[in-house]
């Protein structure tokens, strides 16, 4: 028979959907070598619009349950024929590479299309049905994303991404339950509000795991690469995990003289130290620039000695558009205006005074003592470019390998082959069994990736009073250059040490070393594609140099408002975890003060005994008293007389009868509605002290209370007797 009775609104069917649209995508995520997307989104939508009509039928189960296996067939039938058709209008192997395409898509997810009209059939003849589908879907999506478990994050560019997949298709199914939920007066009046705090609620818990969960993705995958919103960018802070990978995506092209020998390419620098968190950014390093200008820009820098002129260019793939990456000291910087559609999200060139090979043969001769005063260090800076921690053994150590030195660079050099030829790499360093990594990789184990060698080197001579500071970016291949331009991965991602020399300025020293680990082997990167490569290639040489136009002036011209937006939500996204209970605390309050100042200014009559009564309802569910469905007023007052609720000197009864009489009484004595006012409002608070705290504070933060209308009058009052 027909469920025509119990027939979907159209809110549900679309509702449901998208949930199953959703979840199709999810697959076909799951199955992208084979399947494609948008061909998978078509199908699901034409078959779930089959099965929509074969729930409207009055065919009995088992012709229903045949049919929902027999029409993906009849689809892909119909599929064909069209092809025919259009092999014919238009003969070529184009047309016939539709087949195959369409079956890609079709047999792989075969179990889904069966679903997809099955399901639509079952929700069309029966609201239950649609209702436990809302609940199933969320499961369903889990166990598509089981292989994104373990802070693998592979289907998606980042874990916003995935968070937001799982709280849309949670939204769908809140919705869905929703809708289908009953009208009238079988529908509580706060049920969409309640249903919009549950959902606020979990997106909340949503938003502050995510943060963990993107650090740890950053951690298992990416080494030092952290997951930004659809980005990859080097991670705000550098640790010291106890075991990384490494990915080999291409996530930059770099072009520069190939006979130039800077292969280091900065992203930034990490300053400050605290021995409990390591190193991380300070609140601004001159010479060093965080984002890409939006026009053309340059940087005054000091006349420093052994540096030249260093042209480069950075083609962007894969990190965040405006990442700054420079080799050296960047002097000057133009954004390029790239063409629509473009496979890089970013471009731009940059001038930077790099250092010489002669510049070690200065650096032999320097003298802390006789640095001109225009290169030295402000006390403010030296004093956070020397602090190392105060562990002893750090210091001890760091004068016993330059026990033999005598100038600051050779104590420098001493540090770097000490730590070369007597540590190994290793991506696998292992846990400090006293949650001391650093002093784990010194004095234990002696293995660890680059930054526990760029760490140590900065600490160690950041014992010795010699400023330093932890430089992120990547390491340019040499022998990876085609045409002058090297491919950067994700693998290349890189950390060394900056050293201060005064009128030579911050100079690199990369001391990791090239060793492996005793026991340990490392599988070969497979390289670029060089497919790939070739491809973007030749798209930057076919493209311009235009540089990208300068941003509108006008008076107070300042950030954009798409980058004010955005650092108005990182800042309340960073502080959701206190922003959020304080907006529904400040909402609850509004509307209740809202509520309030609307009652004084209200004409004493019916409709503030009304409110009043309202008020005293609300108190007494907060007891535990609440008035049943279909249940009048009076009715509910006098089953408090019997249960002995309350204790009054006046009955229940008695107070709900005359609140009754003066409400629909038509000509009531002046003054009649006042006295009933005061008397409920007295039968309210007697009540109020014996309520928890706690339930009091519930009864406050619902936010369907206390933005509820005023009662209309005694002419909507019927319904609730």
């Amino acid at each position: 028979m027909s469920g025509s009775s119990e027939t979907l609104p159209v809110s549900a069917r679309i509702l449901r959907l998208l949930a199953l649209l959703l979840l199709t995508f999810q697959a076909g995520l799951l199955l992208s070598d084979l399947v494609s997307p948008p061909r998978a989104l078509g199908i699901c939508v034409l078959l779930s619009w089959a099965g929509r009509g074969l729930g409207r039928t009055r065919l009995r189960a088992w012709v229903r349950l045949a049919a929902a296996v027999l029409l993906p067939f009849a689809l892909r039938s119909a599929a064909f024929a069209l092809f025919r058709i259009a092999g014919t209008a238009f003969p070529g192997p184009g047309a016939d590479s539709l087949y195959p395409a369409f079956d890609e898509t079709f047999f792989p997810l075969l179990p889904l299309w069966v679903w997809a009209v099955a399901a639509a059939d079952a929700a069309e003849r029966s609201r239950s049905f649609a209702a436990v589908e809302a609940g199933l879907d969320p499961s369903l999506l889990a166990g598509l994303l089981a292989s994104q478990g373990g802070f693998r994050v592979t289907l998606y560019p980042h874990p916003s991404v995935l968070a937001a997949a799982a709280a849309g298709l949670l939204f769908l199914c809140l919705a869905l339950l929703a809708s289908l939920a009953p009208r009238g007066s079988g529908r509580s009046p706060g049920f969409p509000i309640r249903l919009a705090a549950l959902f606020a609620a979990l997106a909340l818990v949503l938003l502050v795991l995510l943060g963990r969960y993107a650090e740890a993705a950053a951690s298992r995958g990416g080494g030092l690469l952290k997951p930004t919103l659809f980005r990859f960018d080097l991670t705000r802070y550098l640790k010291l995990e106890t075991e990384i990978s490494l990915s080999d995506d291409l996530v930059l092209i770099a072009r520069k003289d190939p006979a130039d020998p800077n292969v280091l390419v900065r992203r930034f620098v990490l300053s400050d130290y605290d021995p409990r968190g390591g190193f991380r950014p300070g609140p601004g390093d001159p010479g060093v620039p965080e984002r890409l200008p939006r026009e053309a820009r340059t940087w005054e820098l000091p006349p420093w000695e052994g540096r030249e002129i260093l042209d480069q260019e950075y083609w962007i793939l894969s990190l965040d558009p405006g990442a700054f990456l420079a080799v050296d000291a960047p002097e000057s910087a133009v954004p390029w205006r790239l063409d629509p559609g473009s496979s890089f999200s970013s471009a731009y060139s940059v001038t930077s005074r790099a250092t010489t090979p002669s510049l070690p043969f200065l650096l032999e001769g320097f003298d802390p003592a006789r640095t001109p005063p225009a290169f030295s260090l402000s006390e403010a800076d030296r004093a956070r470019y020397t602090r190392w921690g105060g562990d002893p053994r750090i210091r001890d150590l760091a004068e016993e390998v330059t026990r033999e030195a005598g100038t600051p660079y050779d104590r420098v050099t001493a540090v770097l082959s000490y730590l070369r030829e007597n540590y190994r790499y290793s991506l696998k360093p292992g846990a400090a069994p006293d949650g001391d990594q650093l002093g784990h990789f010194l004095f234990r184990s002696r293995k660890g990736y680059c930054s526990y060698f760029a760490f140590s080197m900065t600490v160690l001579l950041r014992s010795l009073d010699i400023p330093a500071r932890v430089a992120a970016g990547f390491f340019l291949d040499p022998d990876s250059a085609v045409l002058e331009f090297h491919p950067v991965r994700a693998d290349m991602a890189h950390a060394w040490t900056e050293v201060w020399f005064g009128e030579y300025g911050w100079v690199a020293f990369d001391p990791t070393s090239r060793e492996p680990a005793p026991g340990e082997s490392f599988e070969e990167s497979r390289g670029t594609d060089p497919a790939l490569l070739e491809s973007l290639l030749r798209e930057i040489l076919r493209g311009g140099r235009e540089a990208a136009p300068p941003p509108e002036a006008g008076p107070g011209t300042g950030p954009g408002p798409a980058e004010v937006l955005r650092k108005a939500a990182v800042w309340a996204l960073r502080r959701s975890w206190i922003l959020a209970p304080g907006l529904w605390l400040a909402l609850a309050a509004l509307g209740r003060a809202v509520r309030a100042l609307r009652l004084r200014f209200l004409p004493e009559g019916p409709r503030r005994a009304l409110a009043a009564w309202e008020a005293l309802e609300e108190t007494l569910a907060s007891a535990g008293r609440r008035r049943l469905r279909g249940e009048s007023v009076v009715d509910f007052a006098d089953r408090l007389d019997r249960e002995g609720f309350g204790g009054s000197p006046e009955t229940w009864g008695r107070l709900a009868r005359d609140w009754e009489r003066t409400i629909w009484r038509t000509a009531a004595p002046a003054g009649t509605a006042r006295d009933l006012e005061v008397r409920v409002r007295g039968a309210r608070a007697r009540i109020l002290p014996g309520i928890p705290v706690l339930r009091r504070a519930r009864t406050f933060l619902d936010l369907g209370r206390a933005f509820r209308p005023l009662p209309a009058g005694p002419g909507r009052a019927g319904g609730r007797r």
